[in-house]
């Protein structure tokens, strides 16, 4: 089978089209030589020549968007039928399709005026070869200056105290959210008080991804498996109001963001597999509670936070900031891309501000606080013995007394057990057997 001829080798011609002896099959094989369709996972994209990307094309629209690709004149002679057997054809050819995921380039971001090199900050020209299916809506400037976006700077100054480590932090999760790295394994989380600012910051990267790149799934919804076929086709997840509630499962968070090969469905269409490339974002007033106490470290360790300390004032509030911030946003992106070149050399390591540092040790000791309460409130001896009750009624009381959120019984006593491997008994009180364990009472 023959490969796809470059562009430059084929003789510009624009009547091509309206040859009269021109069969289906010859406009296919034109077709092909042009390079501006691929299909993958049963999907068609469509190469966009002003911002160097293929287009995901809905399903009911396939076939118009074939017709007016098509020469006019030669639109208009085609029957209908004839253009659906040349998507057919287009569909069945294994020349346009992708045997590997698209945008393979780690390095690379397809910007509007054109595609950064981040390592060497070079901008090189757009190109199909380049396989992207996004632009970011921004053009990359190499020697921004943060003086050169004043409402960026003085949102830094009066939602992040104008704190350097916080800001480089931002913009470096900025640069990695934009880009196609997904080395790291993060998610990343804005938290503070209300009107901090975080929902800005959230809603300025929908922007610049564009909305057609954006999934909205909320932390209890990921595993839906018609949310995970969204990612699939989404460069960034925003959940911009997420909730404090518990989470049982954090398994396909973990999957997502590890960049596994998962399984997912369109409704009504046949599973298919990919490995994830979405980024997760994620903002609220405070992390969630995991359920599972096992679980805690393996969420911590896939996280960065940024913590948005102040909350502004109704007066002090700026109406037009997102638009300002919008304006602002070739400086703001070029900006993130500079702090990326430095991310990625330095084996993609977030450095975080000490408040955020501290936010997560208090956040892991509040989530793992059944080992503090047996260290503080229990006495650990071969001899002793408690009931499960007795010693859930003391953790509820010692969670009330450090404002812990406390597990459900059916966790606690398996923590209990599993921390400092008690053995499950029966205990006797009142002349009734209740379930308790030995080598363990209160204090």
């Amino acid at each position: 089978m023959s490969e796809i001829r470059d562009m430059d080798e084929i003789i510009d011609d624009e009547c091509y089209f309206r040859k009269t002896d021109a069969t289906i099959s010859d406009i296919h094989n034109f077709i092909v030589w042009l390079n501006k369709f691929r299909f993958y996972n049963d999907r068609m994209y469509l190469y966009d020549d002003e911002y160097g990307y293929y287009v995901l094309i809905d399903r009911k629209n396939e076939w118009f968007e074939l017709a007016n690709f098509l020469d006019v004149e030669l639109a208009t002679k085609l029957l209908p039928r004839e253009i659906k057997n040349l998507l057919d054809m287009l569909r069945l050819d294994l020349r346009l399709h992708r045997e590997y995921d698209f945008e393979p380039f780690s390095k690379l971001i397809n910007t509007e005026n054109g595609v950064v090199n981040v390592i060497t900050r070079e901008i090189l020209p757009h190109s199909y070869r380049f396989d992207f299916t996004s632009c970011i809506n921004a053009e990359y400037i190499p020697d921004a200056s943060i003086d050169d976006a004043p409402a960026f700077k003085q949102f830094c100054q009066t939602s992040l105290n104008g704190d350097f480590i916080k800001i480089k932090l931002l913009l470096q999760i900025i640069g990695y959210i934009c880009s196609n790295y997904t080395t790291a394994k993060k998610a990343f989380m804005l938290i503070g008080k209300p009107n901090s600012g975080k929902s800005k910051i959230a809603e300025w990267l929908g922007n610049i991804i564009g909305e057609d790149n954006v999934s909205n799934v909320s932390f209890d919804k990921l595993g839906n498996r018609f949310n995970i076929a969204a990612f699939s086709r989404s460069k960034l997840n925003i959940n911009a109001e997420m909730s404090l509630e518990s989470i049982k499962d954090i398994s396909m968070f973990k999957s997502l963001i590890g960049g596994d090969k998962i399984q997912a469905e369109d409704k009504g269409k046949q599973p298919f597999t990919f490995s994830n490339k979405c980024k997760f974002l994620f903002a609220g007033n405070g992390l969630p509670v995991i359920k599972s106490q096992d679980t805690t470290e393996a969420f911590i360790s896939r996280l960065v936070i940024l913590y948005f300390p102040n909350s502004i004032s109704e007066a002090e509030r700026d109406l037009e900031l997102s638009e300002k911030l919008y304006y602002e946003r070739d400086i703001i992106f070029s900006l993130a891309v500079n702090e990326l070149n430095e991310l990625v050399e330095s084996g993609f390591r977030f450095e975080l501000p000490q408040e955020e540092s501290e936010q997560l040790l208090e956040y892991k000791e509040n989530s793992t606080h059944i080992e503090s309460f047996i260290d503080d409130r229990c006495i650990l001896s071969p001899e002793l013995k408690s009931s499960t009750k007795t010693l859930y009624d003391a953790y509820i009381n010692y969670c009330k007394d450090n404002c812990f959120t406390p597990y459900g019984m059916q966790t606690f006593a398996a923590a209990i057990r599993n921390s400092r491997n008690l053995i499950k008994t029966k205990i006797t009180v009142k002349g009734i057997q209740i379930r308790g364990f030995k080598g363990i009472d209160i204090k």
